[in-house]
């Protein structure tokens, strides 16, 4: 079986299949939320299911009930359920592939797979294209309208986020948590936190005591847009700006043990699970409790902070940004976790543009700027006037002038920074 069909968001998306064609057929509710919430937890596990399987302990995994677990096993066994088969049979395919985009339920998807008797979203596009879905009796020009649009964010959306620009979405929504009633702590979680170049999820983590005051709140503040989903100790929302953001709230006591779980990374977690198992404990983002005999006992144990639950295992601290299982682990055994660079270990800058060229900013309150920020040296190197344009005569002239700006510029400011002077420059040709 393809390994893409093993992997937690293709096991997510099978269950709540199963989910919507349990609700057309009829099915009594609390059968379709017990497929809704499995695949709501393994979605957000930040272990491998097929990895929990293969080692006995799905049943870890909150809201995965004895049945579902068998189908699992059967899954990972076979690379099929039979009962999954029976559920499907009768209901149009093209149902499965667009359900679940915003306003797109099971029953709005299976209507327009029946009627329209399209297969997939890029034939859904087509009928949208030729008018045919505000045709169709319930729906109209508005419906037509929000699930073309429904179709195009998704597009646009699945691909993953820069992250200066998640950390920016992110930061300022904390912001707004940490001033909720009841909030002692709020985090980014997930490759967000471990500083990913790029993010899949915007998630963050909330530490209170009142879980339902907080998730009230937080659906209402100014910056959120349309709430997808909202339960005790979560909520998701689409912000003003487009982006999706979920929040996790969790009690103080045991905030340390959500916090590492949902950061990741599931290699990480993978191999601190199993340290944590051979010293008679079991983590989970709930909490940690003993584990003897195979079974997990008592109490959860206090882990407010990280610091405190990597201390369980007899270990330094380890930092989001290097959790990836690439021997972090092994150093902080050794108390060798390596010291990370910061904001304020940055000595100067070796290339900043000015006005000269395409920069927003003088060279002079550039260099003011560095000063200000504690840098003991910056270097100018704005691009250089192009010869092809200026004439050669020309463009030495301006060359010449810039660099006489940094020598009274390093008059000007001696002894508070020093200030190299360079170019960028585009080689065409050389000619020997």
């Amino acid at each position: 079986m393809e390994s893409t069909k093993l992997s937690n968001s293709s096991i997510a998306r099978l269950l709540r299949e199963i989910s919507a064609a349990y609700e057309i057929k009829g099915e009594n509710q609390f059968k379709v939320r017990a497929y809704d919430t499995a695949a709501d937890s393994i979605e957000h596990a930040t272990s491998e299911v097929k990895d929990l399987w293969e080692e006995g302990r799905l049943g870890e995994l909150p809201g995965v009930g004895e049945s579902i677990a068998s189908h699992l096993d059967e899954y990972f066994r076979t690379g099929k359920v039979k009962h999954f088969d029976d559920v499907k049979k009768n209901l149009p395919s093209g149902m499965f592939a667009f359900f679940g985009l915003e306003g797109i339920g099971p029953k709005t998807a299976f209507k327009l797979a029946k009627e329209l008797k399209v297969k997939d979203k890029d034939e859904l596009l087509v009928a949208l294209a030729k008018g045919k879905v505000a045709k169709l009796p319930g729906f109209g020009k508005k419906s037509e309208d929000l699930i073309r649009q429904a179709l195009e964010t998704r597009k646009v959306e699945e691909g993953r986020i820069l992250l200066p620009i998640a950390f920016s979405v992110a930061e300022k929504l904390i912001e707004e948590i940490k001033k909720l009633p009841g909030v002692t702590r709020a985090d980014p979680l997930g490759s967000l936190r471990r500083m990913v170049s790029t993010v899949g999820d915007i998630d963050i983590g909330v530490a209170t005591d009142k879980s339902k005051e907080v998730v009230a709140a937080f659906t209402k503040l100014p910056s959120v847009a349309r709430v997808l989903g909202a339960g005790e100790a979560k909520a998701s929302v689409v912000l003003k700006t487009g982006r999706q953001v979920d929040i996790r709230v969790h009690n103080p006591k045991s905030y340390g043990a959500l916090l590492q779980y949902f950061t990741g990374s599931k290699s990480h977690n993978i191999h601190l699970r199993k340290i944590a198992n051979s010293k008679g404990l079991s983590f989970s983002e709930y909490g940690v409790k003993k584990y003897q005999n195979g079974k997990i006992t008592g109490d959860y144990i206090p882990t407010e902070t990280e610091e405190a639950l990597y201390k369980l295992l007899d270990m330094q601290m380890i930092p989001p940004e290097l959790r990836e299982d690439t021997g972090e682990i092994e150093a902080a055994q050794e108390g060798k976790i390596p010291s990370l660079v910061w904001v304020d270990d940055i000595q100067g800058e070796v290339h900043v543009h000015t006005t000269n060229s395409d920069g927003e900013e003088t060279a002079e309150t550039m260099v003011a700027e560095a000063i200000s920020l504690g840098r003991k040296y910056v270097g100018i190197s704005d691009h250089a006037p192009s010869v092809q344009t200026r004439g050669f005569a020309e463009a030495k002239k301006e060359i010449l002038r810039r660099r006489k700006e940094v020598e009274d510029l390093n008059k000007k400011y001696g002894g508070k920074i020093k200030i190299f002077f360079g170019a960028e420059g585009l080689l065409t040709s050389l000619r020997m």
